[in-house]
């Protein structure tokens, strides 16, 4: 078996680096698991905005498998949707995964039993640089409900995001 691995460099004079460190937890509420389950809005929900219009990577990682310290850094299958966010709703998405229309999620990532999935807004032909003052919401997600453990997303951004909580 051959394996291949990409790794893409950011000009660090160029890309803004954002690091966001949680958890999934269920004592806490917050490991809904992905669109397939009615608990996946109670995944972690991460809202972004910026000034200017920018393109931007969304990286989602877990502890690496190899290094476990706790039962909780066991490796999970994870994915991360991207999507637009409400004002009326603050920065929450309350609706059913039946009612999200195709334009409402930006971006997502397949749901994989890898260290780290990623998603951009370059990698098709046309797309669009997240607009400024739009609110965004980074949903990173095991794909079942229920697994506990620690995450990071990592987001690089063209200028510093002015809202990222």
């Amino acid at each position: 078996m051959t394996s291949i691995y990409v790794c893409k460099i950011l000009d660090e004079d160029e890309w803004n680096r954002s690091t966001i460190s949680d958890e999934w937890s269920t004592a806490q509420g917050t490991a809904g698991g992905c669109f397939n389950f009615p608990s996946w809005r109670t995944n972690p929900q991460w809202c972004l905005q910026l000034a200017e219009p920018s393109h931007a990577h969304f990286v989602l990682l877990q502890p690496d498998a190899r290094v476990r310290h706790t039962a909780a850094d066991a490796r999970h299958t994870i994915g991360m949707y991207i999507m637009r966010g409400h004002d009326k709703f603050l920065r929450r998405v309350l609706v059913d995964s039946d009612e999200i229309a195709g334009d409402e999620v930006v971006d997502s990532t397949d749901f994989v039993l890898r260290r780290e999935v990623s998603c951009n807004t370059l990698d098709e032909e046309g797309e669009q640089p997240l607009a400024p003052g739009m609110p965004y919401i980074i949903m990173p997600s095991s794909f079942k409900p229920n697994m506990d453990g620690p995450y990071r997303l990592v987001i690089y951004t063209h200028g510093k995001p002015t809202k990222l909580e």
